[in-house]
């Protein structure tokens, strides 16, 4: 009876016929049904989707709006959150420290260099303690499985610059390989990987592993210098950091807020792994509503200061316009199909999430409600001339970090952030 009952429950389980029948009988072939199936077969979906009574070009007048100096590009590179860090870092050399600072570009190939080794230490180090840990166990699969990549946070920014300084973009250039990083990161993964049984038997080969992790880096982004000279003058990168930006030495003045309904808000949290340096920090966040998010950006912008964001950049995006908006598509339109989903929801199933790190520059205010924000990209001149323009609606939907410095927290949030954060797991899906 048992066996009959299991045949029977994975039987209504199952694409039965009498399920198929009703999913084919649920298709009806109307007129206008075989006219989108016709339009929906022979055409791009972009172009299908989009809202053509929304298009035109983004509104580009702000009420408090930061100077930017000049539009970058990570080409085909993961390197979004160093972009977002140098053109913040950029605009406090510039804006905030005038002393014979007019323009200056900084060196994202320098960083990447360190980046990447960095993290290869990280990896490494982690599968030395880890080497009496069993193979299965979800930590270690999460570790073997992400050994190293391109992406990262502010918090990485800090650690690097702490470490390592600054450089002028022209004396440490981008390279082929540091603006298409996808071959170059292959093969590093490679050389990690294959060093993992070898170090769960013997730590002390670690440093033969790097010098591999070394060689490539150097033939593929060339050697970081130890000292410089600019404008006529010698500089180590430490050296060059704190005179020409010494407020990078406040860099751990700053907080990362975020915006993550399914948790509660007003904790502080932080990320397993979720750092670039094995005596780095990992990412920590306080938890808040985006209203209050766009409170304290706004309190940046009235102050002419840019901040590291990130958000879910795909969702509703005008490439060409430049604008993300809420109505610049309608799938359900042409699909029949609800889309729509509440943000904890997204999050939770892993459909929407930050996958891109950009810098938010302005807004425009209807009395003291944002209506939309400036943001600058690191994609070129794609979009309007390089920037993105976000609707409120949509970044209350799709906006998640936002990184501040502390002065521009009230008291109550400043209190916050200094909570003990409670700690994730590096799987978890703010990661």
């Amino acid at each position: 009876m048992l066996a009959l009952a299991l045949t029977q429950t994975i039987a209504a389980q199952s694409l039965s016929d009498d399920v198929m029948g009703e999913l084919r009988s649920s298709w009806k072939a109307t007129d206008s049904d075989v006219a989108i199936q016709n339009i929906v077969t022979a055409n791009a979906f972009n172009l299908l989707v989009t809202n053509h009574a929304n298009k035109g070009e983004a509104n580009m007048t702000f009420t408090y709006e930061v100077p930017t100096h000049g539009i970058s590009n990570q080409k085909s590179s993961g390197r979004c959150w160093l972009f977002s860090g140098m053109n913040v870092l950029q605009n406090l050399a510039i804006e905030k420290n005038k002393d014979g600072v007019k323009d200056i570009n900084f060196s994202h190939v320098y960083l990447s260099f360190y980046d990447q080794l960095e993290k290869a230490n990280l990896f490494l180090q982690t599968i030395i303690d880890t080497r009496k840990t069993d193979v299965s166990d979800r930590r270690l699969e999460y570790i073997l499985r992400h050994p190293i990549g391109d992406g990262g946070t502010f918090t990485g920014v800090a650690d690097l610059v702490e470490k390592y300084g600054l450089v002028p973009a022209d004396v440490m250039p981008e390279t082929y390989q540091s603006e298409n990083t996808s071959a170059m990161q292959k093969h590093i993964t490679t050389v990690l990987r294959r060093a993992v049984p070898t170090l769960r038997q013997d730590p002390s080969k670690k440093v033969e592993v790097l010098k591999d992790v070394y060689r490539i880096l150097v033939l593929c982004c060339g050697q970081p210098p130890k000292e410089f000279t600019w404008k006529g003058k010698t500089y180590t990168p430490q050296s060059f950091r704190d005179e020409v930006c010494p407020a990078a030495g406040e860099l751990r003045d700053y907080v990362m807020i975020a915006n993550d309904p399914l948790r509660p808000y007003y904790k502080m949290y932080d990320i397993d792994l979720a750092r670039h340096m094995y005596d780095g920090h990992n990412w920590c966040h306080l938890n808040l509503p985006w209203r209050e998010m766009a409170d304290i950006a706004i309190r940046c912008l009235k102050d002419s200061t840019a901040m590291y964001f990130s958000c879910d950049v795909a969702k509703f995006m005008d490439r060409n316009g430049g604008r993300l908006d809420l109505a610049n598509t309608n799938v359900p339109a042409l699909l029949g199909v609800r889309m729509d989903m509440p943000k904890a929801e997204a999050m939770m199933t892993y459909e929407s999430g930050s996958s891109h790190a950009m810098t938010l520059v302005g807004v425009a205010l209807e009395g003291d409600r944002p209506v939309r924000w400036k943001i600058e990209n690191s994609w070129g001149q794609t979009g309007a001339k390089g920037f993105l323009v976000a609707t409120d609606d949509w970044m209350d939907l799709y906006a998640y970090r936002l990184v501040v410095n502390k002065k521009y927290l009230d008291e109550k949030t400043l209190r916050l952030s200094g909570q003990k954060p409670v700690q994730l797991p590096a799987w978890d899906y703010l990661n």
